[in-house]
């Protein structure tokens, strides 16, 4: 929750569902705010779009790993440009504050 992931520029970011406890069907995801400068307020809705995968780029626009299976299941890889993106899980945005920091420098 939170958490402020630091990369560069030249790093592939790739995203993975490594749930193995509790039910089968426990999806993650990890959806871009676009243009933000911070996280929106709870509760919000994702648009219905970012459940599947969007994009194959982590920018200001609209970018989404789409809902990944458990046991484990990875993304797309994700190439990434200097700047700070605030992204969050589809499901557990609002009911468990998933949500994390991507700065990247060059």
């Amino acid at each position: 929750m939170a958490a402020v992931i630091n990369a560069h520029s030249t790093d592939v970011i790739q995203f993975v569902n490594a749930e193995n406890t509790g039910p089968s069907t426990i999806f993650h995801s990890a959806v871009g705010f676009p243009n933000a400068l911070g996280f929106p307020a709870p509760p919000y809705s994702f648009p219905t779009s970012t459940q599947q995968q969007i994009g194959n780029s982590i920018s200001q626009a609209q970018w989404s790993t789409g809902r990944l299976a458990p046991l484990p299941c990875f993304s797309q890889p994700l190439s990434v440009t200097p700047g700070t993106y605030y992204f969050g899980d589809y499901d557990y945005y609002n009911l468990t504050n998933a949500r994390s920091v991507l700065v990247v420098s060059s």
